[in-house]
């Protein structure tokens, strides 16, 4: 056995009645996006003895003898029960105690100061009985919020959306929060896949519609705007506009959101969307180290075919199905130029010199091509 699996429902372990599937995914598979709360679902033989709003936790043991390490931590929210040859079958769906209470929390019951995202996000927890766990401290200022009554993850996936951070979801419960630098010194792959390690019908994608050559974001309390546009790209795609309706507080931090999103989306790239890897058929080594996986981590692709080729990507969601047997996993990854951040003087080689700089870059391009 490659792997081991312990569902438990209100502190009771019911993984011998389980059918032979059991799904868990969360994160997200478009980088433009937040994640989505974690969600678990199966089926149990019999009546389970429980309701919506059980507790339900499910750990795994990538390995004989590795450790169980905990999946998913959250309550059941639709139960269904099947009449079928054997008598009753039950399926249930689940959802995390993090980013799903969130989904079921209101704020706004008083007014709150301007603030960096990270106090925001921090602040935005707090009102609600979901427990943080890690709040980076932010980069970018938000607007202040009068009494206006809103849904917690709402508010929190628009402030983290318009400040370039993450909202995670832990497997234990909590909540994290990821500012726009978290990424910038995960460098180090903690996984490497090569073509043998990723079934037939991976996949990355190139939309045309994904392309933005002008940006316009409204910022501050008096709603004021900015554009960054990218000349060159009009005049080979034509126009193609966004407006970003943001609670960004600052002109500086505006325009170079605008900035970016040009930078990263004026001309039509690969990106990275779904890579199918039979873990159950992988080493020990990376069944532990893909068990560990959250979002953000990096990981090494190699030996893959144009235009795929070697990359360091990003982590930003999963789907997983476990039986007794198997163990399969769909990893969605992003291009690590899309959400890395831009390179800073002090990231600059001491040794460059000006005649080793491209004729004609600009600080924008240093968000997909950095300086080396």
């Amino acid at each position: 056995m490659t792997h081991s699996v312990i569902v438990t429902i209100d502190g009771v372990p019911r993984t011998c009645d389980m059918d032979d599937s059991l799904v868990i995914g969360g994160g997200r598979t478009e980088v433009t996006e937040q994640p989505d709360p974690t969600y678990a679902a199966g089926v149990i033989q019999g009546n389970i003895g429980a309701s919506v709003g059980s507790s339900l936790t499910i750990d795994l043991e990538p390995a004989p003898g590795a450790g169980f390490v905990r999946r998913f931590t959250g309550y059941i929210t639709d139960l269904d029960a099947a009449l079928v040859s054997t008598g009753v079958e039950t399926r249930l769906v689940a959802v995390s105690d993090g980013l799903g209470r969130l989904g079921r929390e209101l704020i706004g019951e008083e007014p709150w100061p301007q603030e960096l995202d990270g106090a925001r996000i921090a602040r935005i927890i707090a009102t609600t009985d979901v427990t943080p766990a890690g709040i980076s401290a932010g980069t970018v200022d938000i607007v202040a919020r009068g009494v206006e009554s809103d849904v917690a993850l709402t508010q929190a996936a628009i402030v983290a959306g318009d400040a370039a951070g993450l909202l995670v979801d832990v497997p234990d419960g909590r909540v994290a929060y990821q500012d726009a630098e978290y990424r910038r010194n995960l460098t180090t792959p903690v996984l490497s896949l090569d073509s043998c390690d990723v079934e037939d019908g991976s996949v990355v994608s190139q939309k045309l519609g994904d392309l933005i050559n002008i940006a316009r974001v409204s910022f501050g309390l008096n709603r004021q705007q900015v554009e960054a546009t990218d000349a060159a790209s009009i005049a080979k795609w034509g126009r193609a506009a966004a407006p970003y309706n943001t609670t960004l507080a600052e002109a500086l931090d505006a325009t170079a959101y605008a900035g970016r999103v040009v930078a990263l989306y004026a001309e039509p790239r690969w990106r990275s969307a779904a890579w199918q890897v039979p873990v159950w058929e992988l080493p020990e080594a990376t069944r532990i180290a893909i068990a560990g996986l959250v979002l953000s981590d990096p990981i090494e692709l190699t030996g893959m075919p144009a235009p795929i080729g070697s990359a360091l990507v990003h982590v930003e969601g999963w789907s997983e199905v476990l039986t007794s047997t198997t163990w399969d996993m769909t990893l969605a990854v992003s291009e690590r130029a899309l959400t890395y951040p831009a390179q800073r003087w002090i990231d600059v080689p001491p040794g460059l010199v000006w005649d080793d700089v491209p004729l004609g870059i600009t600080w924008d391009d240093l968000y997909s091509t950095p300086l080396t």
